[in-house]
């Protein structure tokens, strides 16, 4: 039996501590007002540049993962402890 469980990468970061609650109750707050996706949010507010964005794009087409997940394996996430906390 395989057990998966999804998660969302405002939760992940909640749980390592790169933002608190509030920050993350803001960010989907934020979202869901502009209904933008993330890499349009994390661009618009200077955490990742037009070409990081990109990469975390191509490497969505070859692999069934969330923007999120890709930019922390891909350490563009380290760039801003408060990156996600749009």
């Amino acid at each position: 039996m395989i057990v998966t469980t999804v998660r969302f990468f405002g939760q992940y970061l909640l749980e390592r501590g790169r933002i608190d609650h509030r920050q993350l109750l803001a960010a989907v707050e934020y979202q869901n007002v502009t209904n933008a996706r993330l890499g349009t949010l994390a661009l618009g507010k200077g955490y990742l540049t037009e070409a990081q964005v990109q990469r975390i794009n191509l490497a969505q087409r070859t692999t069934d993962r969330l923007f999120g997940d890709l930019a922390v394996d891909l350490g563009l996430s380290a760039t801003s402890p408060s990156i996600w906390a749009c």
